[in-house]
């Protein structure tokens, strides 16, 4: 009978031991979650400010084309003024 006891006990520390290990395990896990959900909104905010300032120098950069276009379209009237006036000045 003593040694009933005995392993009743022993299976008893077995069962303590398992359920303190699983129990730090869990709290483990639940800390990489936790890590990894932080993470994961941290990397979804930075991809989202990142796709909006592509967006934004995206829509820059198509203003600025539309202003070179502009200016150069300026500049060639510019160019046939100024040639206008050469020839009026030459013959004049």
């Amino acid at each position: 009978m003593d040694q009933f006891n005995w392993a009743g006990v022993v299976i008893a520390a077995i069962g303590v031991i398992s359920a303190w290990l699983a129990g730090r395990a869990a709290q483990n896990a639940a800390k990489y979650s936790a890590r990894t959900e932080a993470e994961t909104e941290a990397y979804n905010r930075a991809r989202k400010m990142d796709v909006e300032t592509i967006e934004r120098q995206d829509e820059e950069i198509k203003e600025l084309r539309q202003e070179v276009k502009d200016l150069r379209a300026d500049n060639e009237a510019l160019r046939r003024r100024v040639s206008l006036l050469e020839q009026e000045n030459t013959h004049g």
